[in-house]
């Protein structure tokens, strides 16, 4: 029986995803003190500004300074970490 070890599997997701499109990061450029900061510290999990982004372009025709667009969706998604996210990523309503 073959193991695989955490890093193969990590190795090949970030191929399969940037092979599909993504851009892929590593840790160390989006870290704190990286090239291209995306965190304010390593316990910070969501990145807020991508995570923005993505609602806005999943969802163009919600408002985002409201409780119910894309804001309020943000911050209830910050504080309930519990809740699964609606499918796709885009707002019911």
């Amino acid at each position: 029986m073959t193991l695989l070890a955490e890093s193969d599997v990590e190795t090949a997701a970030l191929a399969w995803l940037e092979a599909l499109g993504w851009t892929v990061k590593h840790g160390d450029e989006i870290a704190p003190d990286g090239t291209s900061t995306e965190r304010r510290d390593f316990s910070q999990v969501v990145l807020e500004r991508r995570l923005r982004a993505a609602l806005a372009a999943l969802n163009p025709g919600r408002p985002s300074h409201h409780s119910t667009g894309r804001d309020g969706y943000f911050h209830r998604r910050r504080s309930l970490p519990s809740r699964p996210l609606h499918p796709l990523g885009r707002i019911p309503g």
